[in-house]
Formats: structure tokens, C-alpha cells, sequence
């Protein structure tokens, strides 16, 4: 398993693989709101979602409305913020739906 720091803010996406997409909805002073698919989840710090296939995703620390998020999953396991993911214009090989959602 490998481990990978992202720090998120409130609209910001990370797409996990090819099917999941988790969003931040709300960052809070010692929580954040986090949603996959349909379901939605209040973490606090050191609360871990596990039941993201074969990654998993703890929140770190919350601090001035960004929550910094750890992800552990297998190396073959692509993890990417969905700003890197260019679907509008073509540059990267994406099937993230960012403009269906």
C-alpha cells in the first residue's frame, strides 16, 4: 500500500481510480463532510472511510477551512485531484465525467 497527502478545500474533488469520485462538500473547525457517489460522510480528525474499494482515506488535520486528507491504496490505484483532470480539452486520458456531474 502506498500512502499519498492531498489537501482539499470545500467544492474540491480527488478521483480515486476509475470509478470513484469523493468530493469535499463542507470543511468545518474539526470535521469535514465528505461524499462518494450518493453517500455522505462527517469525519473528524483521525476517522478513517474504508469502504472505498481497495483504498482507504483518513482525515489528517482541519485547519482555515481545508481538510488534509491521507490516502492508502495499492500502487496500480490511480489517485488524482480533478483539476489535473482536463476532460474539457482532451490532454490527459480521462473517464472522470467531471462535465456530466
Amino acid at each position: 500500500m502506498s500512502n499519498l497527502l492531498l489537501t482539499r478545500k470545500s467544492g474540491q474533488s480527488v478521483k480515486i481510480g476509475d470509478a470513484i469520485m469523493l468530493d469535499v462538500l463542507r470543511v468545518g473547525p474539526a470535521e469535514a463532510i465528505l461524499r462518494v457517489n450518493e453517500t455522505q460522510r462527517q469525519l473528524r480528525i483521525g476517522d478513517t472511510w474504508r469502504d472505498l474499494g481497495e483504498c482507504f482515506v483518513t482525515v489528517v488535520s482541519v485547519s482555515k477551512g481545508y481538510v488534509k486528507l491521507a490516502f492508502d491504496a495499492p500502487r496500480h490505484v490511480a489517485i488524482m485531484r480533478t483539476e489535473l483532470c482536463d476532460c474539457n480539452q482532451g490532454r490527459l486520458p480521462c473517464s472522470c465525467n467531471k462535465n456530466g456531474r
